[in-house]
């Protein structure tokens, strides 16, 4: 039985468990300093015209990159990126949500891509983020192949370099 005291400490500091093995990270892998250079060079474009007064009086900062090993974190990498060369990446839900404790699926189609983007030149894309030792469902591979028999661009996108070759050719297709 523990005291007051112990309890408290417990509860501040959490159990230690002497046995339990912690998880190993994934290595990183390094992006290029061309992909950091671009990635932080969109983003100062991108301020200079949006905040010229807090630019021209030097109070600019590089952006932190995020995390592109997560899922998460290069679904941010491509957002901001296409953000801030002028096009748009939206990050799409298809999970659902949980509310009073019941679950309510999506009403998105099942298969669906992490991000809907639009290019500047106005092409229209989809990218699924796959990280790690994550795999693509059959419903997303089927879904793959309806929108590309259709004209759409669905990639299966899991590093920075992935993203820049893919945004790279659609910047040299011409839509005319």
């Amino acid at each position: 039985m523990q005291n007051h005291e112990e309890f408290w400490l417990s509860q501040m500091m959490g159990s230690f468990d002497p046995e339990r093995k912690k998880r190993k990270k994934p290595a990183k892998y390094p992006i290029p300093q061309e992909v950091k250079d671009r990635y932080n060079a969109a983003h100062k474009v991108w301020f200079e015209q949006k905040f010229p007064a807090a630019f021209k009086d030097g109070h600019y900062l590089t952006p932190k990159i995020p995390d592109y090993q997560t899922a998460n974190g290069l679904t941010n990498f491509i957002t901001n990126y296409l953000d801030w060369v002028g096009g748009d990446g939206n990050r799409i839900n298809v999970q659902g949500r949980q509310v009073q404790g019941k679950w309510i699926a999506s009403s998105t189609k099942v298969g669906t891509a992490d991000i809907s983007c639009i290019h500047p030149n106005g092409t229209s894309f989809d990218i699924e983020i796959k990280v790690g030792k994550d795999k693509a469902s059959v419903q997303q591979l089927n879904r793959q192949d309806k929108l590309r028999r259709l004209g759409k661009i669905y990639e299966f996108i899991s590093t920075p370099m992935e993203f820049f070759e893919l945004y790279d050719k659609i910047t040299s297709t011409k839509l005319f």
